[in-house]
């Protein structure tokens, strides 16, 4: 765990150094208007904020009340003459995979009674991802402005579960919760999304992305007998969707 914190920590430390570079001045035109009109077309330092929603994937109630939504705080910075602006992502997305009743009988030969344990199960998948993010944006004199985005980068998934007594109408007590594993993968994908334009320093965002994962677990079932939690393959959600909110600087 302490070896995937380092990467997320690095991969930050090296998205903070791409914006914190300074841009050369730019003295050609003789017409100084128009020249600081033509820089604001071309120049932005853009910081956002968003709500992320997986899309096409049908998530189960996990440990948040909602656990489909998640937050994303992101940059993208456009550079006097520069084509790709550079961009980076970070964020947190909880998502529901697992509600499985259980139960084990015991049997008393002796007394001749059986006794029935039952519960259920809860789990989620709490994705951290840090990803690098490359734009290109089209319409950039325009109120609407498109764009291309690139993503790669890592995804940290965390396996969280709850146990509960009783059976899932029940609303039982809860008698155990911990975070199973943190493991981390790869992700690569690509976005298109719109910047629409509220007045000089904020716009609203929408995204759509599609984004792959490399290997990647989920809680499967747990065993009362084994007293042990079972994992399996999981296939991770492929489309995203993001709303939010840019200052533009």
């Amino acid at each position: 765990m302490f070896k995937n914190s380092i990467i997320l920590l690095v991969l930050y430390f090296f998205g903070i150094t791409a914006f914190a570079q300074t841009d050369s001045d730019k003295n050609s035109g003789s017409d100084l208007s128009s020249k600081n009109n033509l820089d604001n077309k071309n120049y932005w330092l853009i910081v956002g904020v968003g709500s992320l929603s997986e899309v096409d994937y049908e998530t189960v109630e996990g440990i948040l009340e909602y656990p489909e939504y998640g937050i994303d705080l992101y940059f993208s910075r456009k550079r006097p003459g520069r084509v790709i602006e550079r961009g980076f992502s970070l964020g947190w997305q909880p998502i529901g995979t697992t509600s499985a009743e259980h139960s084990f009988v015991t049997t008393d030969t002796i007394a001749g009674t059986t006794d029935t344990l039952s519960g259920y199960l809860r789990a989620s998948n709490q994705m951290i991802h840090a990803y690098y993010t490359p734009r290109v944006t089209l319409f950039k004199q325009k109120s609407m402005k498109l764009y291309v985005e690139g993503i790669v980068g890592m995804k940290g998934n965390a396996l969280t579960y709850r146990l509960f007594d009783g059976d899932a109408g029940d609303n039982g007590e809860l008698v155990e919760k911990d975070v199973l594993e943190l493991k981390m993968t790869w992700n690569a994908g690509l976005a298109i999304g719109t910047r629409v334009d509220i007045n000089e320093k904020f716009a609203l965002d929408l995204r759509y992305a599609r984004v792959y994962s490399g290997a990647l677990n989920k809680i499967d079932h747990y065993s009362i007998e084994d007293n042990i939690v079972y994992t399996s393959n999981w296939d991770a959600p492929v489309g995203y969707f993001r709303i939010g909110l840019n200052y533009v600087y």
